[in-house]
């Protein structure tokens, strides 16, 4: 995020410790909600601080949150998402861009430090024997990567989508079934072993740098 962004969001975090107990968790579910809507960081953190705010001064009245703005926390927030504009297209797509580049960075990064090349190449640094610095990539490797960003999207979307929906409602059966199709092709990846391409392992220490950096990039232009 920006720097006027990162400034209120400052503030907020510290107003928002400032919420009674009993107002904590449907507060926070209703940030959760603000924060899956349309709108861009910026106007996400205006919204919040509104929010809190209106908050606060309930409580100095002895007011609940629900007193406040209601019982329908959806309703409320769509009214206040509703007179914001939305995201632009290009707001969009560094958001998407960021999301990408920041879950390749860290499933790189994990894979890296895990292979078998990585261990034998310390290895063999250790003992001072010849050295591979060859890193193949398996068509194992792209599918595990591909399907734990992909359930991570909608995983968080789903559980943020139905954050209001009520503790005692059921999981849909289409949740269970692509939960279960998402275990299944995770651990099918596991045995798919079939090489795609190899590369120099500094090569990809470096599409990992440049990931993070690219990442970092785009939250500071924000979106």
């Amino acid at each position: 995020m920006n720097k006027k962004t990162k400034i209120l969001n400052k503030q907020n975090n510290e107003l928002d410790k400032l919420i009674a107990d009993e107002n904590q968790e449907i507060f926070t579910d209703i940030i959760c909600y603000l924060r899956n809507s349309d709108l861009s960081d910026y106007n996400i953190e205006v919204v919040r601080n509104d929010i809190t705010t209106m908050v606060l001064d309930g409580q100095k009245r002895g007011d609940s949150i629900e007193q406040v703005i209601g019982g329908d926390y959806r309703e409320f927030c769509d009214s206040i998402i509703d007179t914001f504009p939305k995201k632009t297209s290009v707001e969009k797509l560094l958001g998407t861009t960021d999301l990408i580049c920041f879950c390749m960075a860290i499933l790189l990064t994990i894979h890296l430090l895990l292979s078998k090349e990585t261990i034998d190449i310390i290895k063999n640094l250790v003992t001072k024997q010849p050295t591979d610095f060859t890193y193949t990539i398996t068509l194992g490797t792209v599918m595990g990567m591909v399907v734990i960003m992909i359930a991570a999207v909608l995983l968080v979307k789903a559980i943020l989508d139905n954050i209001f929906s009520g503790k005692e409602k059921k999981k849909p059966v289409g949740f269970t079934v692509l939960f279960a199709v998402i275990i299944a092709l995770l651990i099918a990846s596991l045995f798919v072993k079939m090489p795609l391409f190899s590369i120099n392992i500094l090569v990809v220490i470096a599409m990992i740098i440049v990931l993070y950096g690219a990442h970092f990039i785009i939250s500071e232009i924000g979106y």
